[in-house]
């Protein structure tokens, strides 16, 4: 136990042939032999990992560590190492910022960003730590160099995550107005904010449309719900305008009760007439619904239009009506190919080539009608997948029949051996 504490490869190496020979318990033997391992390795390893710090490439780092790591060496005990391991990681992200910079995918960059601003901070400790006396200088030198190098493209590439992240807020909130304005203000600040970065200042100018048009609505309503006796046709046009726009469930609910005290029957037509107002805006919703659920909400809240004789819809919302279904039937034709697609080529259905053939045509003609009648949202999210599922049933339909060949031949093969 002395001698692993003072890790002196001699007295080590002395004290387990004097501990061998002692019938000292093997678990301490082990200990001992895998210490004197490590001792007798780490200027090998030391000097792999040197060699890595100043070549400035990630492959033999990866290799250096690889090794390090297979031999027993971790970062807490070795300082060289240590250095090493944050190197790689610099390196990681300086490359992948700058191929993100160039490439403009900044899918996920805030994330990446927040994970190399903590390995920044990690290796600024570290680097004072490794200019105590006694560890190799290119150990802090080269970790320095690094965290040099990173720091040059991270304010790109934190200016292009904010970019993203506003603009995907934006896009969120004003996919769906009725249900996030009161989001509004702030994805209109961080807007603001982001648009000398780069992002598309249309979209906060639509945002800033939607919030004038949200504040005077809502103002209508609670003007009208505080004016006593006021006219009900009025206050219909105000609530579904404010709803649509989104204003807080409470002044929807304070207007409705009025409503429902005054006239039943014309509060319980315009809930009627609400449900399909919203069930249209909300259609292309990817990401809170089902195609099929979307679809037959729609069509729900239609039937339920056409049911009552006494509501007049006008024509235009009619027509979009039709638009819309017809929009969500291909989207919901192409969500059922794709699932299917990806069963046949994750293994869960077997097919045989024809059918895998068949298919890759079904969902090419699901991405045409996609592509002619669904709407934008669903075009983004699906078509590129789908598009790429037929490719792959095309290139798996081809294996597969060559596959059934061979194994044709090798039976007929057998058959004429066997004659």
């Amino acid at each position: 136990e002395i001698a692993i504490e003072y890790k002196d490869q001699d007295f080590l190496r002395e004290g387990l042939v004097v501990a061998r020979k002692a019938g000292v318990r093997q678990d301490l033997l082990d200990k001992g032999a895998r210490v004197l391992k490590k001792l007798q390795m780490e200027d090998e390893i030391n000097k792999m990992l040197e060699i890595a710090m100043e070549t400035m490439e990630i492959e033999p780092m990866e290799r250096a560590i690889k090794y390090a790591h297979d031999n027993d060496f971790i970062e807490d005990e070795s300082e060289m190492l240590l250095s090493g391991f944050l190197q790689y990681h610099l390196r990681h992200w300086s490359c992948e910022f700058k191929d993100i910079i160039r490439s403009g995918n900044t899918v996920g960059l805030d994330r990446e960003v927040k994970l190399a601003t903590t390995l920044w901070k990690r290796c600024e400790k570290v680097a004072i730590e490794l200019k105590e006396p006694g560890i190799p200088e290119v150990a802090h030198r080269t970790l320095e160099r690094d965290m040099r190098g990173l720091k040059l493209v991270m304010p790109k590439a934190t200016d292009l995550a904010a970019v993203r992240v506003a603009t995907d807020e934006l896009k969120r909130v004003l996919g769906a107005v009725e249900r996030y304005a009161g989001l509004l203000p702030k994805v209109i600040h961080e807007g603001d904010m982001a648009v000398p970065k780069g992002l598309d200042k249309s979209l906060v100018l639509e945002a800033k449309d939607h919030l004038k048009a949200y504040t005077e609505a809502v103002k209508a309503l609670t003007a009208l719900v505080k004016t006593e006796e006021c006219p009900m046709a009025e206050l219909k046009n105000a609530l579904i305008k404010a709803r649509l726009a989104g204003a807080p469930e409470e002044l929807i609910k304070q207007a409705g009760d009025i409503m429902d005290k005054a006239d039943p029957n014309l509060w319980n037509a315009t809930k009627v007439e609400l449900e399909l107002l919203i069930a249209l805006r909300e259609a292309d919703d990817i990401a809170e619904l089902s195609a099929e659920g979307r679809f037959m909400r729609v069509q729900d809240a239609a039937d339920a239009v056409k049911n009552d004789k006494k509501l007049d819809i006008a024509e235009d919302v009619l027509a979009e009506v039709d638009e819309v279904s017809l929009a969500l039937a291909a989207e919901r034709t192409l969500v059922v190919s794709i699932t299917e697609a990806q069963r046949v080529l994750s293994g869960k259905d077997l097919t045989d080539p024809e059918r895998t053939k068949a298919l890759a045509d079904e969902l090419k003609r699901a991405c045409t009608g996609a592509d002619a009648s669904a709407q934008d949202e669903a075009k983004r999210s699906l078509l590129p997948l789908g598009e790429r599922l037929a490719e792959r049933l095309e290139e798996s339909a081809e294996g597969r029949s060559a596959l059934h060949e061979a194994v044709a031949d090798a039976v007929r093969a057998r058959g004429t051996l066997t004659v």
